[in-house]
């Protein structure tokens, strides 16, 4: 949540932290347990900070898209705990505080059809009724029909596109070979070759592998055969290499050397592991670097002990909050605006996607990639109302939904809502 009053100090960027009880955490407290929340917020609103990089990797100034805006935090979710109530307290307290704008990267895992049943839905109605604008992550099941799970009209859904950097992880074969992958790799094997298994030959009796390609588990890495060594497929060794089919070009941080192969470059390591001119194949993963093309514990792994200042994250729920931002950019503009003209604005001056190779245009892209600058002088904005998503609500269902969108329906189900 956002607010674009006055030039905040390093000590007063923060203005505000909420949290709400929980029914499976022990440690409850408005302190962000995984970085999700912090990387959003500092995404929209931090301060300019040079010489940022993750362990040397794309270094460079990190900033929000509005240094000059204040943070108040509202956290509502736990790990296994995320109420429908407590997000709709959050949005209660968040209108009652006067933010300007709201930024919520979770959602539920599907568009909720009955806007009555989805909370954020809920929740954003009454601050759009405020002037306040929602911003939310549009889900992450990319190539997926009808996936977007943010589907109200009063709120901002916002999807996520790549950039001009890739961060690029590389593997060096015994042979000589090198082959690029995707992942981001802040450890350094200093260029040490290590023994090759593939992992269906480093798996314990007691598990199953699921693939030829042996991944399985946690748990099952054989001690006497993968410590000590690189093993295709499986973590839990020296280094991994994984098998990225279908390929994604999102690089994810891991707890230990890694690299992510598209399916014909895994294949040249599985080929060069069952050559017989190999007695004793090996291999080494190189330290990450950031390339341009057409980017509390950084991984997800509780086995890693890294504690990092700044982190790489891609995502629906890290592109909600660029739009956040550009939103409280435009309103320290327009500060009468409603959140339905500010919405517009930046949807309307957006550029198009190419819809030449996308066969489903708009319908899949949206408005197109946003543009800050020409969002402050649209032109030409369309509002709208509350009455004007009343008669939408009125035309869609019945008079019950409608009284639940607009007084706030007061349980919801449990577990509905995640990361995205």
């Amino acid at each position: 949540m956002l607010s674009t009053n006055m030039e905040p100090s390093y000590f007063s960027k923060i203005i505000g932290a909420r949290y709400y009880s929980s029914t499976s955490s022990d440690n409850m407290s408005a302190r962000d347990h995984d970085g999700h929340g912090t990387h959003t917020a500092s995404t929209a609103a931090g301060n300019k900070v040079e010489g940022a990089s993750f362990y040397g990797i794309a270094q460079g100034t990190a900033r929000g898209g509005v240094p000059s805006t204040r943070i108040a935090a509202y956290r509502a979710r736990y790990p296994n705990d995320c109420q429908g109530e407590k997000i709709l307290a959050a949005f209660d307290d968040a209108i009652a505080d006067g933010v300007h704008i709201i930024s919520i990267s979770i959602g539920p895992y599907i568009a909720v059809a009955n806007f009555s049943q989805d909370v954020i839905s809920i929740g954003a109605f009454h601050a759009m009724e405020k002037g306040i604008l929602t911003s939310q992550s549009a889900g992450n099941s990319a190539g997926l029909i009808a996936s977007v799970s943010s589907v109200a009209p009063w709120i901002f859904c916002v999807a996520a596109r790549n950039i001009d950097r890739q961060i690029i992880d590389k593997v060096v074969l015994g042979n000589g070979k090198t082959l690029d992958g995707i992942g981001i790799n802040g450890f350094s094997l200093n260029g040490t070759k290590f023994p090759l298994v593939l992992g269906q030959n480093a798996v314990k009796n007691t598990c199953s592998t699921s693939t030829s390609e042996g991944v399985c588990n946690a748990g099952c890495l054989n001690s006497s055969l993968g410590i000590g060594k690189i093993v295709a497929s499986i973590a839990g060794a020296v280094g991994s290499i994984l098998k990225n089919d279908p390929f994604d070009d999102i690089a994810d941080v891991f707890s230990l050397p890694t690299s992510s192969l598209s399916a014909d470059k895994y294949d040249i390591v599985a080929s060069y592991l069952n050559s017989t001119k190999y007695r004793e194949p090996q291999a080494t993963i190189l330290r990450s670097e950031a390339i341009q093309v057409e980017i509390v514990s950084p991984s997800s792994s509780s086995q890693d002990m890294r504690r990092a200042k700044y982190n790489i994250l891609s995502g629906t729920s890290m592109a909600c909050p660029h739009v956040s931002g550009v939103a409280a950019y435009v309103k320290t503009f327009h500060p009468d605006w409603s959140a339905s003209a500010i919405k517009s604005a930046i949807m309307t001056t957006a550029s198009p996607m190419n819809a030449t190779k996308i066969l489903a245009a708009e319908f899949a892209y949206g408005s197109g990639q946003i543009n800050p600058t020409k969002a402050v002088d649209p032109g030409l904005v369309y509002d709208a109302s509350k009455e004007d998503y009343i008669n939408l609500l009125c035309s869609l269902g019945t008079l019950d939904s409608f009284q639940e969108i607009t007084a706030l329906a007061p349980k919801f189900p449990q577990k509905h809502w995640l990361e995205i």
